[in-house]
């Protein structure tokens, strides 16, 4: 909203610098003009079911007739109940499209519809030369006796696996040495929970993924999913927070397994064994 000092144009740039669809911008804003429309119109209705309420009180106490006024208080509580669900509705609406635009895109990015024209910013060292022909990680693990497929697919079914020796230690190793690395620097470790409610986890991932990427579990509580990555509850650690910006930055490290289907070409040959 411009008059509390946000910026569309801003936001439709961003749009622009990832070749996505510009005018869900000004969609949102329509939609968010027609909720406040909409709700500005329920609380005036209100105020007119409190003032015939009102009325309708002092003509009781008065023994007069307030079948009439009565009547237009029915009426009006009726457009009440209309109104709100409009309103509801008008929100989720506008919220749903909202959380369809991505995060706004830093100047420093480089822009382009084609990651093959990506800039390299900076190199680390020199890559050696290979000794033999490279193998990728699921070759290498299966040689050191690090993985168990065949056990791991009867067990979990596609994609399944077992780390078990040195490929299992080699995890732990990578895990400890992450952490440490970003502790040192200020970081906060955090293992948060491995699921999250569906609001939630809708404030940090696309709807349209839900049911390609993530596992769905119900029980106890209603729905929720498993997460795909730290990242997601992470996202929602400070829901609805206000944060002064003298806090800032807040730097944490997010430990957890992950859950994703992986469906589709993407990760066919890694046998469900990633980074």
């Amino acid at each position: 909203r411009e008059e509390q000092g946000g910026s569309p144009e801003l936001v439709r740039e961003s749009q622009r610098r990832r070749y996505a669809d510009v005018d869900v911008v000004d969609q949102v804003i329509a939609l968010d003009e027609r909720w406040r429309q909409e709700k500005f119109s329920v609380d005036q209705l209100r105020k007119e079911i409190n003032a015939l309420s009102k009325e309708i009180g002092k003509r009781m106490r008065a023994k007069e007739d307030a079948t009439e006024l009565t009547n237009k208080s029915k009426l009006t509580k009726a457009r009440i109940a209309e109104a709100e669900t409009a309103v509801v509705a008008l929100a989720n609406e506008r919220d749903a499209t909202l959380k369809s635009i991505g995060n706004l895109v830093p100047d420093s990015v480089f822009v382009s519809d084609n990651e093959d024209l990506n800039p390299i910013v900076r190199t680390w060292g020199e890559p050696a030369a290979a000794a033999a022909p490279a193998m990728n990680h699921v070759d290498l693990l299966y040689r050191i006796g690090g993985v168990e497929y065949t056990r791991g697919v009867a067990v979990a079914g596609g994609r399944g696996y077992f780390l078990k020796g040195d490929g299992a230690l080699l995890n732990m190793a990578l895990i400890q040495f992450g952490m440490k690395f970003l502790l040192e620097r200020g970081f906060v470790a955090v293992q948060p929970p491995y699921f999250m409610e569906r609001d939630a986890m809708a404030k940090c991932a696309q709807l349209d993924d839900f049911d390609e990427q993530l596992y769905k579990v119900s029980g106890e509580g209603g729905e929720k999913y498993l997460i795909a990555t730290s990242e997601q509850p992470m996202c929602a650690y400070h829901m609805n927070d206000w944060m002064d910006p003298k806090q800032m930055p807040v730097k944490y490290v997010g430990m957890s397994t992950c859950f994703r289907k992986e469906t589709g070409s993407h990760g066919r040959d890694t046998l469900g064994i990633f980074r």
